[in-house]
């Protein structure tokens, strides 16, 4: 199978063939079958079919297309994360945000610096000392 061609299409095809055989009487075994579809798998797929081959003494079709399905899926799955991953890279966060705030002191209404880094603080403490309450 071609690295290209999607899973369930070869499956389907395979499928096809299968029955295209009992049109002609030609009697495969089950077992067989499942070797059949499983020798020309791409190597994305070895580590599964060693696993399957010697997973039980008979192997059952549906067994081995949902294990294959569900691989498949699986194998998609992670493509589409690594391109949102890349994606996410390569976005990063954007300095515009920090360019817009507006860096006023709310002391002296200068802009550039904050109230609590204001050169001018400790003057503006002296003119306009906190007022406090006194108990009477």
């Amino acid at each position: 199978m071609k690295e290209s061609k999607d899973l369930q299409k070869y499956m389907d095809d395979f499928n096809k063939i299968i029955l295209d055989l009992k049109n002609v009487n030609v009697h495969t075994d089950k077992e067989d079958q499942c070797i059949i579809l499983l020798s020309p798998l791409m190597k994305t797929y070895e580590h599964i079919i060693d696993t399957m081959l010697y997973w039980k003494k008979t192997l059952m079709m549906t067994e081995v297309k949902s294990v294959l399905i569900s691989k498949e899926l699986e194998r998609k799955s992670e493509i589409k994360e690594e391109k949102n991953g890349d994606m996410l890279l390569v976005r990063g966060r954007s300095k515009a945000r920090k360019e817009k705030i507006n860096k006023k002191c709310y002391l002296c209404h200068k802009e550039g610096h904050f109230k609590r880094n204001c050169p001018n603080r400790e003057k503006y403490k002296e003119l306009n000392p906190k007022k406090t309450l006194t108990s009477q």
